[in-house]
């Protein structure tokens, strides 16, 4: 970000929207999270995200540049679901395992252009669908409709000697996003408003010719 902001310099854009993390909230153990709660990043990433979100606007503040900023969930879409990753993974029971948040790349998309043409400026906006679950209902869900074995569900308790890093990772942050400004400021109407419209939609494409 502070390298594209260097370049800013020499021929600075009207607007800039930036594509922030939904993990610039940190753990919220659950609860519901706007764009006025704090932020509490955890992770390097969502650290890295929320740097750069405070280099932004204070670039856009002394350079006169508008800036749009989107928290968002984690992004799927046709050519973005972990396929090949359902037959070697273990998740957490479903009813123990902690809320995340999801958007479907193509209402990412038109979010993104919303916020470009928007008349509002200088504003932040939470990006996700309307139906926080949990990212054990999300493989659950993928399975079911690639036809395959679900994958196995161990306890809480036993996580941390039965996930995978990388599952892991997912556990230790728990929020539930609220986005009614984005519907409210921006105008969106979500196409795929929860997983399984959003997971309907991906494997019609991948099964069209």
């Amino acid at each position: 970000m502070r390298a594209f902001l260097t370049l800013c310099q020499h021929h600075t854009p009207r607007r800039i929207v930036y594509i922030s993390t939904s993990g610039v909230y940190g753990d919220c153990q659950g609860d519901w999270v706007d764009e006025d709660s704090p932020c509490q990043p955890l992770t390097i990433r969502a650290q890295r995200r929320y740097d750069a979100e405070q280099a932004l606007i204070n670039f856009c503040q002394r350079m006169t540049c508008e800036y749009m900023i989107l928290r968002v969930g984690g992004i799927y879409g046709p050519e973005r679901l972990p396929l090949a990753r359902l037959q070697n993974i273990k998740v957490i029971d479903p009813q123990q395992a902690p809320y995340s948040n999801r958007i479907h790349i193509s209402d990412l998309a038109q979010v993104c252009l919303k916020a470009m043409q928007a008349s509002t400026y200088n504003q932040i906006f939470n990006v996700a669908d309307n139906a926080p679950t949990s990212m054990s209902d999300y493989f659950i869900k993928l399975a079911q409709f690639a036809g395959v074995t679900a994958p196995e569900c161990v306890a809480l308790v036993d996580a941390s000697r039965e996930l995978s890093p990388a599952m892991l990772s997912f556990i230790n942050e728990s929020r539930r996003m609220r986005t009614t400004k984005m519907t409210d400021i921006l105008g969106v109407k979500l196409n795929f408003p929860d997983l399984n419209s959003g997971l309907t939609d991906c494997f019609e494409k991948l099964n069209t010719p």
